[in-house]
């Protein structure tokens, strides 16, 4: 190594250990100087900043990217499916399940879940909300966005604990009468059940309980992280390669007509140059007859089409991985994937989706929990009934319906399973679809002439 370098190396070292020591000793290596650091100073966590930043991206993504948009969906969708079943187990618990039917009825609960499954995959949270009112019991579901909780406070020994959120917002007052409107920017810490005052300040009528849902977090972590994060930056390198892509391809249709003279000198070539600029380009479809002197060629852009799939199949894999689901599922293109492949995938898969089931159930026991709770303490609802609450997900994949079907039928037979719990894993409502039944029973009766038990005479 020359003096020179040895001179100009040994102060690249030097500025990086003088970095090094203003961020604070063993913060940082000299491998680590190119880096970022994404969590806060004192734990896990993202900073804040990092955390809006990230969001950002991820609901962007999701808007405007097809890939990102897909695994949402198809996540949810798997997720929850169609046939989720809230049961209540226990002496006296068809009025319990009244009041959880009634629940998911009036609050368009299977709707509004779904919409918070998304919001939870995009950002990593949620905060759903329910206010009880004690005038009745019952319950609304509502939620507050997890951009306006800026701090969680928590028992220092028991991070479970939470003893308040931060919340901060913007109030606006409209007044149609005057048409007028004010803003007020608010910051109030939150716990997590508070029971609110009514119009007159002092009399108690409704009671707000706040929940927390996270996925993506590790014990001790109180805030959750996007579903997209770990590929956020292969999905935004996936689009900019796809529209670089399509710019060449549009330049690819434009192309030259090369016209060459042989033996000609330079007054003749320029006399041709006139010639043909005062014609212009040839029309499509247009017959050159020439000689041996004259040739004409169409010369058009290479831009190696072939060199991109390379890259795009290795974004690709990238998303697949950050995702979770099987690539057929991400893209929506099946032609690659054969039967053999496809299934070991879909293992995979369906241990995720379980997964997500699993705090899933924990998150629904504890909101109809609650929801009895209230009905208990202000509704009718006895208030020595104590529920056992269970979540009943549909079948993942049916890839067989015939033999699932036999299969639930022998289980019911031999008293493994309920004919509710069968109905459930095939994804129907076993009290509609019991409903129906004997609709369809005493048409068909009252269609043949038979007469009811229902309007039998009497003797």
């Amino acid at each position: 190594m020359g003096l020179l370098n040895k001179l100009f190396a040994s102060r690249i070292e030097q500025a990086v250990q003088d970095r090094m020591e203003q961020l604070g000793e063993g913060l940082f290596t000299v491998e680590d100087r190119h880096w970022e650091k994404l969590g806060a100073d004192d734990n896990d966590e993202l900073a804040p900043e990092k955390r809006k930043t990230i969001r950002e991206r991820a609901w962007a993504s999701y808007r405007l990217n097809p890939l990102a948009k897909r695994q949402i969906n198809a996540t949810v969708s798997f997720l929850v499916g169609k046939g989720l079943r809230i049961n209540v187990d226990g002496e006296n618990a068809d009025k319990a399940q009244e009041v959880i039917n009634e629940f998911r009825r009036t609050q368009k609960f299977d709707l509004r879940l779904r919409g918070l499954l998304k919001r939870t995959l995009v950002e990593g949270e949620s905060f759903p909300v329910l206010f009880a009112s004690h005038a009745d019991g019952t319950c609304k579901l509502r939620q507050i966005r997890p951009t306006e909780i800026t701090d969680i406070a928590v028992n220092p020994d028991d991070y479970d604990d939470v003893a308040a959120y931060k919340r901060s917002y913007t109030r606006r007052t409209i007044n149609p009468e005057n048409n007028t409107e004010t803003s007020k920017q608010v910051t109030e810490w939150m716990p997590p059940e508070e029971v609110l005052p009514g119009d007159d300040g002092e009399t108690a009528v409704t009671t707000r309980r706040v929940l927390h849902w996270t996925v993506n977090v590790v014990e001790g972590m109180l805030r959750g992280e996007s579903d997209l994060q770990s590929h956020l930056y292969h999905l935004g390198e996936y689009n900019r390669l796809l529209k670089s892509r399509a710019a060449l391809n549009k330049a690819r249709a434009n192309f030259a007509w090369i016209l060459t003279l042989q033996g000609a000198d330079s007054k003749q070539v320029a006399a041709m140059r006139e010639k043909m600029q005062a014609k212009g380009a040839p029309p499509p479809s247009s017959i050159f007859v020439t000689n041996e002197r004259q040739t004409l060629d169409a010369k058009g852009l290479n831009v190696g089409a072939g060199d991109a799939a390379d890259d795009l199949r290795s974004l690709r894999l990238m998303i697949v991985a950050g995702s979770g689901l099987p690539e057929f599922l991400v893209t929506g293109d099946a032609s690659n994937a054969n039967y053999a492949s496809s299934a070991i995938a879909l293992q995979a898969f369906k241990k995720t989706i379980e997964e997500f089931q699993d705090l899933l159930q924990d998150w629904l026991q504890e909101l109809f929990s609650a929801v009895l709770s209230y009905a208990r303490k202000h509704g009718d609802l006895s208030e020595d009934y104590l529920p056992s609450i269970s979540v009943e997900f549909p079948v993942l994949v049916l890839s067989d319906l015939q033999k699932v079907v036999a299969a639930l039928s022998n289980a019911n037979a031999s008293g493994f399973v309920s004919k509710a719990t069968a109905s459930a894993r095939l994804g129907f409502d076993y009290a509609i679809e019991k409903d129906r039944i004997a609709e369809e029973e005493q048409e068909d009766l009252e269609a043949s002439g038979g007469i009811s038990a229902h309007h039998a005479p009497e003797e």
